[in-house]
């Protein structure tokens, strides 16, 4: 222990492997730690608590620092606490560790990492935001399992869009709600029963090619040749209504079932997944169409035969 002339006080240990040194001087308490072993590299930490706050560096010396003399030439990482800027850290091993309450033997809890992300600790799975554990705003898992979720028991709002915990999407601005794809169009939804004020199918022109004018007796034979059948699905309970469609047959080889492949729909992976019901509904129109022309056919056919009636009336009355 030595007390220079300008009042500063110093401890100083040394031994084979390290050099030890506390001071008071200029206001602040400083204390070094330097290693006595090292090739070209030894390892040296600095701490210093004064007036403005705490600083921790951590780092190598390029030679033996047997004085404290020399300045630490690489820096791996440091800690600065103080009033102004708060707790900022820096390096690769400079971290904020959590390790829970009394009652947990091992560590548990989280740690903040040098970027401000938040990592687990211990056997911690989630991560939480709230009042407290029964009235969390949201929990984060982040269990290496991937087995926790991302969970929100609040209404949550993503620019004009809006999540409550009722079962309800909301668009708050009152613009329409797109499902899109990454690389552009419309992504497919799968749904149960959809109730619907009104449907509303894509049909510009500017948005189609080879447009060209329908042979509506091709359709009509394409509509006509079609298996309906009545049926419930295996889900359903006894109290679920009869239901009458078309069939895809994805069971038998040797299709069972009547539907021009036409009218079905494949997935993303080219597997049959249902009826393309808007081509059908206009392949139906076009039966329609086909229908009304054998019935002008009859109405004419009839209005001839009348009028030929009518002048063999006349004749015969004559």
């Amino acid at each position: 222990m030595t007390i220079t002339p300008d009042g500063a006080y110093k401890s100083t240990y040394f031994d084979s492997m390290v050099g030890l040194q506390s001071s008071v001087e200029s206001g602040a308490i400083a204390y070094k730690y330097r290693s006595m072993i090292g090739n070209g590299q030894y390892l040296a930490y600095d701490s210093v608590i004064n007036g403005q706050g705490l600083d921790l560096q951590s780092g190598y010396t390029s030679a033996k620092d047997t004085t404290f003399s020399n300045p630490v030439s690489t820096t791996t990482g440091y800690v600065i606490v103080n009033a102004n800027d708060g707790i900022t850290l820096h390096g690769d091993d400079q971290q904020i560790t959590f390790n829970g309450t009394s009652a947990d033997v091992t560590p548990k809890g989280v740690i903040i990492t040098p970027y401000g992300n938040i990592n687990p600790n211990g056997t911690q799975n989630i991560w939480y935001v709230g009042n407290n554990m029964n009235m969390k705003t949201a929990s984060f898992g982040m269990d290496g399992s991937g087995t926790y979720g991302i969970q929100f028991n609040r209404s949550l709002d993503i620019g004009n869009f809006n999540i409550n915990t009722y079962h309800t999407f909301t668009s708050t601005d009152g613009a329409p709600i797109h499902f899109a794809k990454g690389p552009g169009g419309a992504a497919d939804i799968y749904a149960g029963t959809v109730h619907y004020d009104s449907l509303v199918k894509s049909s510009l022109l500017s948005v189609k090619k080879d447009v060209q004018k329908a042979d509506t007796a091709y359709w009509a034979q394409l509509v006509n040749s079609i298996d309906l059948a009545t049926y419930q699905y295996k889900s359903d309970d006894n109290t679920s209504h009869i239901r009458l469609s078309s069939i895809v047959d994805d069971v038998n080889d040797t299709k069972q079932w009547r539907l021009p492949d036409i009218f079905i729909n494949r997935d993303e992976n080219g597997k049959l997944n249902g009826v393309d019901d808007s081509v059908l509904l206009n392949a139906t129109l076009a039966t329609v169409q086909e229908q009304q022309k054998e019935i002008d056919q009859l109405n004419g056919h009839n209005m001839e035969l009348e009028a030929r009636l009518n002048k063999l009336e006349a004749r015969l009355n004559g």
